[in-house]
């Protein structure tokens, strides 16, 4: 967390994972609630035997509904990056990003069921009304 002067809801520092010198690799699997289902990746290490070319995957695949009805939360993310150094002095880091979002807004009620809804609501005599109308 950041602090200083910023807007109400805060700051997050995001910082981009980068390659590593040595080899490491997680994988994990995650399953919940609303039929959740989540891949995740992380590998890095070098790609030739002296240590010059340097790479990292990131990836995150998640499909799940959620506590409302016909809104699926599905979350696609893949990061590569690559890092090139010639000498212990000089480095050149390629940095890539793809996560196709599919943004649904909350559905809600059809407008012709809400308007049907309201006229048989407004249709009853006016001591069976509720209270709102």
């Amino acid at each position: 967390m950041l602090y200083g002067a910023n807007s109400p809801g805060g700051l997050v520092n995001v910082v981009s994972k980068r390659p590593t010198e040595e080899a490491r690799g997680e994988v994990v699997l995650e399953v919940g609630s609303h039929n959740r289902i989540q891949e995740q990746i992380d590998i890095s290490g070098p790609l030739d035997a002296d240590g010059t070319l340097l790479y990292r995957l990131v990836g995150v695949n998640r499909n799940a509904d959620t506590q409302v009805d016909f809104q699926p939360d599905e979350h696609r993310f893949l990061a590569p990056s690559l890092t090139w150094k010639p000498d212990e002095d000089t480095s050149l880091t390629l940095l890539g990003q793809y996560s196709p979002q599919r943004v649904q807004p909350l559905r809600q009620a059809p407008l012709q069921l809400c308007r049907q809804r309201l006229h048989d609501r407004c249709a009853r005599p006016r001591d069976q009304r509720p209270a709102w109308l």
